[in-house]
């Protein structure tokens, strides 16, 4: 009796039934977040021939300064210490903030396009084959206690200035500080020499530097990428060297510089939600999500401040889609290491690049003309 009640409660509502039936294989039929294969490409148009190892950052926050020593190798065929730039990189910012009186190291490790080039120039270069220093110390876990250990060193130092109403011992006890940090990094990253030996010959870093990397002291192109094509102020140039354009004339400007067989330094906002490091696609509509999931507009994100973490990267190459003659997608050289994306590259696609892509910057060497 219960049985034959059931099957005509069942078939006595067979639209709801049926409707449900039908909202639930309409959800566990898309696979949310998961990339779709035809995404997974690796063609591209024209390259920049590629004679630098892609490098590995580790859990550092230097992808500043390894594009820049990426892009410098490509042009040299040096390999760069990379340890010595981020130990002078570490010192720098921990004293300049210690004589601020400042506690933590926090944000002052991140930095501008402009600023790790010029901070490069300034403290030189050590090949690498010089470098006597730990090459793995950004990969297994010698950066986090480094880091945790001179913050250490600035808490206690303000501890000790805050009970002492001397002048002279204050400055002492800074100079007390800026030595043992100075022996922290010397000791966990490697010694930062004054002078080394490379090819019979002695070399200071920053006359190194300018014997073999002779392009630092070319200026930069610096160019500020517009979402708005129809803002004038904001496409207008300020300088020969600082430029804001929209997406097509930055686009435009970037395969001129790859054409000219340099790449292009990229900043942009890292979105992992459209990223695949597997395969390393980052596409937009590679991805399918749910509509209250899908990518967030430019106002609305600045309304619940949605912006992610900024990153930097090399720009290697390009492939044009042959329907509108723009480009289809960019090849991206990370430091992330080999094993993340397609062996340490990335393919950024046009709507990724038109959303998230916010600076590029490159060696002005006059091959390139701007108009």
């Amino acid at each position: 009796m219960w049985n034959k009640l059931f099957i005509t409660f069942i078939l006595s509502m067979p639209s709801i039934g049926f409707a449900a039936g039908s909202q639930c294989l309409e959800i566990f039929s898309v696979d949310y977040g998961k990339l779709n294969s035809s995404y997974i490409d690796g063609h591209y148009d024209v390259q920049v021939p590629s004679i630098s190892p892609v490098k590995n950052q580790g859990n550092t926050p230097f992808c500043h300064l390894y594009t820049w020593s990426s892009e410098m190798e490509s042009q040299s065929g040096i390999r760069m210490a990379n340890g010595y730039t981020d130990a002078r990189f570490i010192y720098e910012r921990a004293v300049e903030k210690l004589d601020k009186g400042g506690v933590d190291l926090g944000n002052q490790l991140g930095n501008w396009a402009q600023n790790s080039r010029r901070d490069i120039a300034n403290y030189g270069v050590v090949p690498l084959s010089a470098w006597r220093g730990n090459r793995n110390y950004n990969t297994d876990g010698t950066y986090s206690r480094l880091i945790k250990s001179l913050e250490t060193v600035m808490r206690r130092t303000s501890l000790l200035n805050k009970s002492e109403s001397e002048m002279a011992k204050k400055a002492e006890n800074i100079e007390n500080a800026k030595t043992e940090m100075l022996a922290l990094l010397s000791n966990m990253i490697g010694p930062m020499p004054t002078t080394f030996n490379h090819r019979g010959k002695e070399y200071s870093p920053v006359e190194f530097a300018l014997e073999h990397f002779p392009e630092l002291t070319l200026p930069v192109v610096d160019v500020w990428i517009s979402s708005d094509s129809k803002d004038k102020a904001r496409t207008a140039p300020i300088s020969r060297d600082h430029l804001n354009m929209d997406h097509e004339q930055a686009e435009v400007l970037m395969r001129k510089v790859i054409d000219s067989g340099r790449s292009v330094y990229l900043s942009y906002t890292q979105h992992d939600q459209f990223t695949d490091k597997k395969n390393g696609v980052m596409s937009i509509s590679g991805f399918q999500y749910p509509e209250l999931a899908k990518l967030l507009t430019h106002e609305e994100m600045n309304t619940v401040d949605r912006w992610e973490g900024s990153h930097a990267v090399l720009v290697v190459g390009y492939e044009i889609d042959p329907a509108t003659g723009r480009v289809r997608k960019w090849k991206i050289k990370n430091s992330w290491g080999t094993k993340a994306g397609d062996h340490g590259f990335f393919h950024m696609y046009k709507d990724f690049f038109e959303a998230f892509a916010w600076e590029f910057l490159f060696v002005n060497d006059g091959t390139v003309k701007i108009e």
